[in-house]
């Protein structure tokens, strides 16, 4: 765990609902841009590059309520995993890649 507090994290965040949703498309695209991508976890794991696929932490945000609900303090990925739960509608999927930073 060490590495990860000298280095960078790379994520890269998917939609996991079965369909396309208006409120995702309103909330982070621009009104005349943007794409969607459309593929299966194992189409995703299978397009990356296969000498990071080890590297690459795939996890599903939680969504909890703040105020209520215990969060690890020793767990440095923690603050990438979850979100509120407001944001639920989401459905979140998150690749994670750590590297370590040049210099």
């Amino acid at each position: 765990m060490e590495e990860a507090r000298n280095g960078n994290l790379l994520i890269h965040c998917w939609h996991m609902n079965r369909f396309e949703s208006a409120a995702m498309w309103e909330l982070y695209a621009n009104r005349n841009s943007g794409i969607a991508i459309k593929t299966t976890y194992k189409g995703l794991k299978e397009s990356l590059d296969k000498s990071t696929t080890d590297k690459i932490k795939f996890v599903l945000v939680k969504y909890i309520d703040f105020e209520t609900e215990w969060e690890p303090e020793n767990n440095l990925y923690h603050p990438f995993l979850s979100k509120r739960k407001s944001l639920e509608h989401e459905k979140e999927l998150r690749a994670i890649l750590q590297f370590k930073a040049e210099g």
